[in-house]
Order: structure tokens, then C-alpha cells, then sequence
């Protein structure tokens, strides 16, 4: 499954690698990034003025479920400049690119994810336990968008400009902060 962009090109981010199957992608500003099928790294492309598309090397990212079909779109998230990917051997995220508001600084300690979702100057992601599904996020918080409402659980989220969304796990609605 080879990647395919279109749009504006002005610095490459339409440009996918020719030849390259991917399992996974996501578009960012003015970048764009995916996980490879033949080693799970991940590879990016277009503007890369301060490190986002420049992922951290021998590093496995989650990008199939457990019996092998594609996961659900949230292992790898591009922002307007970092970039975020869950690790295929521990489910932490690692990070890279600008980290001017605690964007890429990604829990540590016992935890792991199910998805991630980068945004504008923040990151928020789902943590994966059995029933939990809850939501952290971190980074910028100028507009609240890194303060999910307390004791939410949800399905997916995905993280905007100065905003974030998600899915509530027990009855599918929508809520945005």
C-alpha cells in the first residue's frame, strides 16, 4: 500500500516516497509521515525546519493489530511541527520535532497507548488498558486543548490547531474541548 498525497507541494509534503508500502500514515503542516510495512520504522517527508520529519532511527512503531490487520488510524500522528508514534514494543510514544511547548514530552513510567494524536503545539493520546480508555494530553494549553474533562474515556481522539476531539467510549457521542 504505497502512499499517495496531493494537494500543495511547495516543500515536498506531497511528494510520498515512490515505491515504499506503508500500514500507516498521517498528513501534519506542511509534512507528512507513515510507518513502513517492511520494518514498522517510520519515514517522513516535506518541511523539516525543526526536526519533524526526522524520526529517531531503529525504532519499531505499532502499526498492526494482534492478529496482524491494520490498526485504526492514531499510531502515528504529524502535527504542525513534531511528530508522534506509539512503539511497537511498549506501547510509549516517542516523539520528535519542535518541543517550544512541551509538545513532544510524552508520559513516561508505567504506561502505554492505544492511539495518538498530535495538534498544533499539543499532543493527546489514549491510554490502553482494558476498560480505561482514558485521555492525557500535554503541551500547549493556551485554549484548554490539552485539559480533556475529567473522567473521560474514549474510543479515539484527534488533536486540531488549539483544539482536540474525541469519541466517548461508552455511547459513541462527541465531545470537543
Amino acid at each position: 500500500m504505497e502512499a499517495e498525497c496531493w494537494g500543495l507541494n511547495d516543500v515536498g509534503q506531497a511528494s510520498a516516497p515512490d515505491g515504499v508500502p506503508f500500514l500507516a500514515i498521517s498528513a501534519g503542516y506542511r509534512h507528512a509521515c507513515g510507518i513502513r510495512v517492511n520494518d514498522t520504522a517510520a519515514q517522513c517527508w516535506g518541511w523539516n525546519n525543526l526536526g519533524q520529519s526526522n524520526p529517531p532511527a531503529g525504532i519499531s512503531f505499532l502499526a498492526r493489530a494482534p492478529a496482524g490487520t491494520a490498526l485504526a488510524a492514531g499510531s502515528i500522528s504529524a502535527g504542525w511541527h513534531h511528530t508522534c508514534a506509539i512503539r511497537e514494543n511498549d506501547g510509549k510514544i516517542t516523539c520528535w520535532g519542535s518541543n517550544d511547548a512541551g509538545q513532544t514530552l510524552s508520559p513516561t513510567g508505567d504506561v502505554a497507548f492505544m492511539q495518538v494524536a498530535a495538534g498544533r503545539a499539543h499532543t493527546c493520546a489514549i491510554l490502553k488498558f482494558l476498560t480505561s480508555f482514558s485521555v492525557v494530553c500535554w503541551g500547549s494549553n493556551s485554549y484548554g486543548q490539552a485539559l480533556p474533562p475529567s473522567g473521560l474515556h474514549l474510543a479515539a481522539v484527534s488533536s486540531g490547531d488549539d483544539y482536540t476531539c474525541g469519541i466517548r467510549a461508552n455511547d459513541g457521542t462527541l465531545l470537543c474541548w
